[in-house]
């Protein structure tokens, strides 16, 4: 069973419950993240942007452990202690995608959840990937969206992040936007041409994500947007089965009615 249809109460771990954390990344699998980046020929002194390059792609295969700083500072990070966390960073002991070594925590990540918008500029601004996954496995954009932080996530989308990069369970940012029913952050995800179409693991589109969970505001925006409730998802399923489905009785009434005004 999908996990409690209270998406408004709904926690960031509930989602660990839908998909379990994938294992651990053996050296078959490493072609799913990006390639150890090679050093730039030439001379002189290596800048900042070539540093973050570099050490983001040792990190994302699994072969970088933090320094004895950065495990302070991740330690710093889960603990909410962002005065601390926004120094170390300033003094340039730390690289910004460093990884916690157990959980997998992810700074970037940590600061959205916080919804510390000020750590999330002065992360990107130091190289933080706005892509990264934290320890649920979320984007730092997926996670935004989740806890409907427009402000955040126009921030990460103009840092470069992808509109559309599904977490580890399958969601996409704007898919976990209709499931807790964040309009405006649905609104900042549609001006930047987020996929509707796009398919979770169960083959359902955005609004058979929203119809599923009852999420009537988050059904009517995107219908105002253009998408038709008729459409079929990746299964053949439209928006009114996927109702069905959730036990939605007031998302399928709503459904109705406004396919019948179309």
């Amino acid at each position: 069973m999908d996990f409690a249809h209270r998406a408004g109460g709904l926690l960031l771990p509930a989602l660990l419950a839908v998909a379990p954390a994938a294992p651990a990344q053996t050296p078959a699998e490493w072609a799913d993240f990006a390639p150890l980046a090679a050093a730039e020929p030439g001379k002189g002194p290596v800048s900042r942007a070539e540093w973050a390059r570099l050490t983001q792609s040792a990190t994302g295969l699994g072969i970088r452990e933090p320094s004895p700083t950065e495990r302070r500072w991740l330690d710093d990070a889960r603990a909410g202690r962002w005065t601390e966390v926004l120094a170390t960073l300033k003094e340039g002991k730390v690289e910004p995608n460093v990884r916690g070594e157990d959980d997998h925590a992810a700074v970037l990540v940590l600061a959205v959840r916080a919804g510390r918008d000020d750590a999330v500029r002065e992360l990107l601004e130091h190289g933080a990937d706005p892509d990264i996954r934290g320890a649920d496995g979320l984007t730092a954009l997926g996670t935004a969206a989740y806890l409907g932080q427009p402000a955040i996530l126009h921030r990460l989308l103009q840092a470069g992040a992808d509109v559309d990069l599904a977490g580890n369970n399958g969601y996409s940012p704007v898919q976990l936007a209709c499931m807790t029913g964040k309009v405006a952050a649905i609104d900042e995800l549609l001006k930047a041409g987020a996929d509707l179409q796009q398919p979770d693991r169960r083959g359902r589109h955005a609004l058979g994500v929203a119809a599923h969970f009852g999420q009537i505001p988050a059904m009517a925006r995107l219908v105002a947007a253009g998408f038709d409730p008729a459409t079929p998802d990746e299964r053949q399923l439209n928006a009114q089965q996927r109702a069905v489905e959730g036990g939605q009785l007031d998302a399928l009434n709503w459904l109705r009615e406004h396919r019948a005004a179309r």
